[in-house]
């Protein structure tokens, strides 16, 4: 809804179907709309760039921490619950 957008976006890469470069730009017409802060995750390459308003995107380190002022979260954190995540999704098809 215009004039009501959220502080942060993140976006999810999903391949092969999106590329690093369509999520940036997607955080740039979110800018241009008033979000302050957006995330582009990768979960598969355990890679995040982080492009707040106003900035250049930049790659973030895989042991390093998002940040959107409030809300931080360690990317260690991030592919460690990504990783348990998946494990459980395995066992469940397994059985």
């Amino acid at each position: 809804m215009p004039g009501h957008w959220p502080l942060l976006c993140v976006e999810i890469l999903s391949p092969p179907d999106q590329t690093i470069d369509e999520l940036l730009d997607k955080c740039k017409r979110f800018h241009e709309q008033g979000v302050e802060y957006c995330w582009v995750i990768a979960p598969e390459s355990q890679a995040a760039w982080v492009y707040h308003k106003n900035m250049e995107p930049r790659w973030i380190p895989a042991d390093s921490a998002l940040d959107a002022g409030q809300v931080v979260i360690q990317l260690t954190d991030l592919w460690r619950g990504l990783k348990n995540k998946r494990g459980n999704r395995i066992k469940e098809v397994q059985r």
